[in-house]
């Protein structure tokens, strides 16, 4: 994954407001998982970065 800074990054919460108008079962249904899943992925904090979806694998040291 390249991030530019043309890329589009934002807290999977956000994603769904903006495209799904914060309806997450329409999400989970149009992504192809169950609701569970997107419940899941949103309290692991996922983000969408250029319509694609990440998980944090760690924070790193400073």
């Amino acid at each position: 994954m390249i991030i530019t800074i043309e890329s589009v990054l934002m807290p999977l919460i956000d994603y769904i407001k903006k495209y799904y108008n914060g309806n997450q079962a329409s999400f989970a249904r149009l992504t192809g998982v169950q609701p569970a899943q997107v419940t899941q992925w949103l309290d692991k904090k996922f983000i969408v970065v250029d319509h694609t979806l990440y998980s944090p694998r760690r924070k790193l040291g400073t």
